[in-house]
Protein backbone atom coordinates (compact mmCIF):
# COMPACT_ATOMS: atom_id res chain seq x y z
CA UNK A 1 0.00 0.00 0.00
CA UNK A 2 3.15 2.00 0.44
CA UNK A 3 4.85 3.65 -3.20
CA UNK A 4 7.78 4.06 -0.51
CA UNK A 5 10.33 0.57 -0.79
CA UNK A 6 11.68 -0.05 2.99
CA UNK A 7 14.28 -1.83 1.09
CA UNK A 8 15.97 1.09 -1.01
CA UNK A 9 19.23 2.12 0.55
CA UNK A 10 19.15 5.98 1.53
CA UNK A 11 21.63 8.26 0.04
CA UNK A 12 22.16 10.21 2.95
CA UNK A 13 21.48 9.30 6.72
CA UNK A 14 20.56 11.70 9.44
CA UNK A 15 23.73 10.84 11.52
CA UNK A 16 27.65 10.79 10.70
CA UNK A 17 28.78 6.98 10.20
CA UNK A 18 30.44 5.90 13.38
CA UNK A 19 34.13 4.59 12.59
CA UNK A 20 35.12 1.02 12.49
CA UNK A 21 37.36 -0.44 15.57
CA UNK A 22 38.83 -3.58 15.76
CA UNK A 23 36.31 -6.51 15.38
CA UNK A 24 33.52 -3.49 14.56
CA UNK A 25 32.24 -2.93 11.44
CA UNK A 26 31.27 0.93 10.29
CA UNK A 27 27.69 1.88 11.90
CA UNK A 28 25.04 3.68 10.63
CA UNK A 29 21.69 5.20 12.02
CA UNK A 30 18.44 3.60 11.03
CA UNK A 31 16.79 6.77 9.44
CA UNK A 32 18.11 8.76 6.54
CA UNK A 33 17.54 12.28 5.17
CA UNK A 34 14.02 12.04 2.82
CA UNK A 35 14.90 15.01 0.60
CA UNK A 36 11.55 15.85 -0.48
CA UNK A 37 10.26 12.09 -0.86
CA UNK A 38 6.76 11.39 -0.50
CA UNK A 39 4.52 8.21 1.03
CA UNK A 40 1.51 7.37 -1.34
CA UNK A 41 -1.22 5.30 0.72
CA UNK A 42 -3.68 3.45 -2.38
CA UNK A 43 -6.42 1.23 -2.27
CA UNK A 44 -8.33 -0.48 -5.46
CA UNK A 45 -11.19 -1.29 -5.75
CA UNK A 46 -10.83 -3.95 -7.84
CA UNK A 47 -14.65 -4.65 -9.01
CA UNK A 48 -14.58 -0.79 -10.93
CA UNK A 49 -10.85 0.40 -10.78
CA UNK A 50 -11.50 2.84 -8.46
CA UNK A 51 -8.76 4.12 -6.46
CA UNK A 52 -8.72 5.98 -3.15
CA UNK A 53 -5.26 7.14 -2.25
CA UNK A 54 -3.44 10.02 0.09
CA UNK A 55 -0.40 11.40 -0.01
CA UNK A 56 1.31 12.09 3.01
CA UNK A 57 5.27 13.61 3.73
CA UNK A 58 5.87 10.65 6.61
CA UNK A 59 5.19 7.42 6.96
CA UNK A 60 4.24 6.96 10.33
CA UNK A 61 1.33 5.09 12.03
CA UNK A 62 -0.89 7.79 12.70
CA UNK A 63 -0.63 8.42 8.85
CA UNK A 64 -1.69 5.03 8.10
CA UNK A 65 -4.35 5.13 10.09
CA UNK A 66 -6.04 8.06 9.12
CA UNK A 67 -5.17 6.31 5.10
CA UNK A 68 -7.45 3.47 6.91
CA UNK A 69 -10.24 5.68 8.20
CA UNK A 70 -10.31 7.70 4.74
CA UNK A 71 -11.03 4.23 3.29
CA UNK A 72 -13.80 3.35 5.82
CA UNK A 73 -15.40 6.62 4.86
CA UNK A 74 -15.23 6.28 1.36
CA UNK A 75 -16.52 2.87 0.84
CA UNK A 76 -20.15 1.78 0.96
CA UNK A 77 -21.08 -0.18 4.12
CA UNK A 78 -22.18 -3.41 2.29
CA UNK A 79 -18.84 -3.65 0.81
CA UNK A 80 -16.39 -6.26 2.11
CA UNK A 81 -13.04 -4.56 2.67
CA UNK A 82 -9.56 -7.17 2.67
CA UNK A 83 -6.83 -5.27 3.73
CA UNK A 84 -3.30 -6.35 2.15
CA UNK A 85 -0.57 -4.45 3.40
CA UNK A 86 2.92 -5.09 3.19
CA UNK A 87 5.57 -6.08 6.05
CA UNK A 88 6.07 -2.13 7.07
CA UNK A 89 6.71 -1.34 10.43
CA UNK A 90 4.26 0.99 10.39
CA UNK A 91 1.27 -1.56 9.56
CA UNK A 92 2.71 -3.38 12.92
CA UNK A 93 2.05 -0.60 14.86
CA UNK A 94 0.08 -1.23 18.45
CA UNK A 95 -2.48 1.51 17.32
CA UNK A 96 -3.00 0.15 13.73
CA UNK A 97 -3.59 -3.73 15.13
CA UNK A 98 -6.11 -1.72 18.12
CA UNK A 99 -8.13 0.08 15.26
CA UNK A 100 -8.21 -3.38 12.96
CA UNK A 101 -9.05 -5.55 15.79
CA UNK A 102 -12.14 -3.16 16.71
CA UNK A 103 -13.31 -2.23 13.05
CA UNK A 104 -13.32 -6.04 12.88
CA UNK A 105 -15.59 -6.38 16.10
CA UNK A 106 -18.05 -3.70 15.03
CA UNK A 107 -18.04 -4.94 11.81
CA UNK A 108 -19.27 -8.73 12.69
CA UNK A 109 -21.49 -6.95 15.37
CA UNK A 110 -23.63 -5.09 12.67
CA UNK A 111 -23.57 -7.48 10.02
CA UNK A 112 -23.60 -10.98 11.43
CA UNK A 113 -25.26 -10.84 15.16
CA UNK A 114 -25.05 -14.60 15.50
CA UNK A 115 -21.79 -14.99 14.90
CA UNK A 116 -21.06 -11.71 17.26
CA UNK A 117 -23.12 -13.26 20.09
CA UNK A 118 -21.52 -16.67 19.66
CA UNK A 119 -18.07 -15.03 19.61
CA UNK A 120 -18.80 -12.81 23.39
CA UNK A 121 -20.47 -16.70 24.65
CA UNK A 122 -16.83 -17.81 24.07
CA UNK A 123 -15.01 -14.67 25.12
CA UNK A 124 -16.55 -14.38 28.53
CA UNK A 125 -14.29 -15.51 31.51
CA UNK A 126 -15.66 -18.69 32.81
CA UNK A 127 -17.21 -19.13 36.36
CA UNK A 128 -14.49 -20.99 38.24
CA UNK A 129 -16.63 -20.82 41.38
CA UNK A 130 -18.22 -24.36 42.52
CA UNK A 131 -21.41 -24.02 42.21
CA UNK A 132 -22.62 -26.62 45.30
CA UNK A 133 -20.87 -24.23 47.40
CA UNK A 134 -18.28 -26.97 48.89
CA UNK A 135 -14.70 -25.97 49.67
CA UNK A 136 -12.01 -26.92 47.02
CA UNK A 137 -9.90 -29.91 48.62
CA UNK A 138 -6.93 -29.42 49.99
CA UNK A 139 -3.99 -31.30 48.28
Amino acid sequence: MSARQSSTRPLERTQPLLPMGFGYVEGVTHDSVRHGTTTLFAALDVANGQVISRVRTQHRHQEFLDFLRQIDKQTPPDLDLHLIADNYITHKHAKVKAWRQAEAERLTAERRPDLWSAYQVRKAPKNRTNPKGDKPKAL
